[in-house]
């Protein structure tokens, strides 16, 4: 998350380079997770199924890794781009520079949106603590 928000000019490629590989790690882990003998297929989807950002996981993920959703549940166009706040200096606010995910008509800030699918899975294996063990944080 740190490389989210400190981003600067010089490590654009990294940044978007890091997201999209969280995207399609991030969706792949539903699949790891779902043959492991310790969860439910129920369990999964019910996690799954209810998350808004894990509809954009997906859809970016498979955009990805296909060149195309042939059947996106949200939106198969979306954008990554750079907000610069130019007044930002002169107010003292911090980061400068915000990243923007663009999906499904909305602008939404793309390390929340990690941040968000990172706390879901926290909170699924915290849920299945005494299933999974060492696993769970």
């Amino acid at each position: 998350m740190a490389l989210l928000s400190e981003a600067g000019s010089s490590n654009a490629t990294e940044i978007v380079d890091f997201s999209l590989a969280f995207f399609v790690w991030c969706y792949s882990l539903k699949d790891w997770v779902k043959k492991a003998p310790e969860f439910s297929s129920d369990d999964i989807e019910n996690l799954t199924s209810k998350n808004e950002f894990w509809r954009y996981c997906r859809d970016i993920a498979l955009r990805v890794k296909h060149f195309d959703a042939t059947r996106p549940s949200i939106d198969n166009d979306f954008g990554i781009s750079r907000n610069h706040d130019h007044y930002a200096a002169d107010l003292g606010r911090l980061p400068f520079e915000t990243w923007v995910l663009w999906i499904d008509g909305k602008r939404l800030n793309l390390a929340e949106v990690i941040k968000k699918l990172l706390e879901m899975w926290a909170d699924f294996f915290r849920a299945h603590r005494n299933t999974v063990g060492s696993l769970a944080p």
